[in-house]
């Protein structure tokens, strides 16, 4: 910063009390600065950074020269009346090689023939669309024997973040909440589903949750005082009324872990499905369902009703806190994992164009609420752009988005076949629960 903020040291004593005449770095700059005008003969050039480059937002100028530019346009004038400071100033940009540097009009200008050659390629080059993978990979082999139902899931959970991080082996960052360096007065949304997760968990197992709110409340998640009780009583309430609705298709008793183990269609299956009843597969979410869950559900649903284990039930039921559905049996199941299959080998080797949200918004339209075509790729480029006040993030705002489709619009005839391949027997085993 020009002129020099003071920083006072507490132990010194000096600036207790100030007199007249100790030294101000302050005064000192702004002296300097009046110095170095005056020593000026011919020219007087002054640089500072006006523009941010990160976002090329305005970053204002010293008050130093803000001053000497005020000076000047209330002491001089010219002969069009414009603002003389402003034709004193020249904004230069980010990048040497844009092309304004090299024009024939303008008051900025470069001689280097680097940056010359750089701007003349702008200039003559179209702009070619990005397109982040244009040939398939071949990896598929690695997966065509053998499929495990739980990286089957990952995958359906979001396609283009499972190729880069397992096809292309990147590490991408996940979108945690960021860390509180203050004390919360409020509980964030993630964090009132994890503690009602551990809630519904204890309640299931017959111990007391008395303790829950203590360790929250040292963790920094839970205000404390009267605020974290009123969000403890809030959230113990709507959790204990959640557990009743989930404990008569708990009933029976809960069965054995599935252990998927089989060979179809030359494919050897492997993997292990838990949450099963003596009357239903059950799944459920203290919190809004996702569309994840719907299809986590349906994979091994599919699952259960291929293999047809004795003493397992053939129906699921997925219930969270906004609606319960529950999927009848499917006797023609391989029909209905087949594509899944298919689309998940080609998702290995190039970014599918599933997204969860937007494919189920595009599916629930046509299949649910019967609406046409139009509207529900409408509804579906909502969920994939957002909206404009940031309210709901896009689904192309996700860095996996980013990085495979975002100078492009996935959202094409490619994406509406896909999304009815993987949706459509989903919502046709559908039944909506009232509890």
């Amino acid at each position: 910063d020009y002129p020099r903020q003071e920083r006072k040291s507490g132990f010194d004593l000096l600036e207790l009390k100030s007199r007249a005449g100790d030294r101000s770095l302050r005064n000192e700059d702004r002296y300097l600065f009046l110095e170095a005008i005056l020593a000026a003969r011919k020219n007087l050039i002054i640089t500072y950074t006006g523009q941010d480059a990160k976002d090329n937002s305005t970053i204002p100028p010293s008050v130093l020269v803000s001053e000497l530019l005020d000076y000047i346009d209330r002491g001089f004038s010219v002969e069009n009346s414009k603002i003389i400071s402003a034709q004193l100033t020249r904004k230069h940009y980010l990048h040497g090689f844009n092309p304004a540097y090299f024009g024939a009009t303008g008051n900025i200008f470069s001689y280097s023939g680097e940056n010359l050659q750089t701007a003349r390629a702008i200039l003559t080059n179209q702009a070619v669309p990005y397109v982040f993978a244009k040939e398939k990979l071949n990896l598929s082999h690695r997966s065509v024997e053998k499929i495990d139902i739980g990286e089957l899931v990952s995958f359906y959970r979001n396609p283009a973040r499972y190729f880069l991080e397992k096809s292309l082996c990147l590490r991408l960052e996940r979108q945690e909440e960021s860390e509180e360096t203050a004390e919360p007065f409020k509980i964030s949304a993630l964090d009132a589903y994890r503690i009602k997760q551990e809630i519904t968990e204890k309640i299931f197992r017959g111990e007391e949750n008395g303790n829950i709110a203590a360790v929250k409340k040292a963790e920094g998640i839970l205000p404390v005082g009267a605020a974290g009780d009123y969000y403890w009583g809030s959230l113990e309430s709507k959790t204990k009324g959640f557990a009743q609705k989930i404990a008569s298709y708990r009933s029976g008793g809960k069965l054995a872990d599935l252990a998927v183990d089989f060979t179809m269609g030359g494919r050897h299956w492997v993997g292990r499905i838990d949450n099963i009843y003596t009357q239903y597969h059950l799944h459920y979410r203290p919190a809004r369902l996702k569309e994840q869950d719907y299809l986590q559900v349906w994979l091994r649903h599919l699952i259960i009703n291929i293999m047809q284990p004795p003493q397992y039930p053939s129906a699921s039921v997925l219930i969270g806190e906004d609606k319960s559905w529950q999927l009848v049996s499917v006797p023609d199941a391989v029909q209905y994992i087949e594509p899944l299959v298919e689309y998940y080998l080609t998702g290995l080797n190039l970014p599918l164009k599933y997204f969860p949200r937007a494919s189920w918004k595009y599916a629930e339209n046509l299949l649910l609420k019967k609406n046409t075509r139009e509207a529900a790729l409408a509804a579906a480029r909502s969920e994939w752009f957002g909206d404009a006040g940031g309210r709901n993030q896009g689904e192309k705002d996700d860095i996996a988005g980013k990085i495979c489709f975002d100078e492009s619009d996935p959202l094409d005839e490619e994406f509406e076949n896909i999304s009815m391949a993987v949706l459509r027997g989903l919502f046709n085993h559908m039944e909506k629960l009232e509890l």
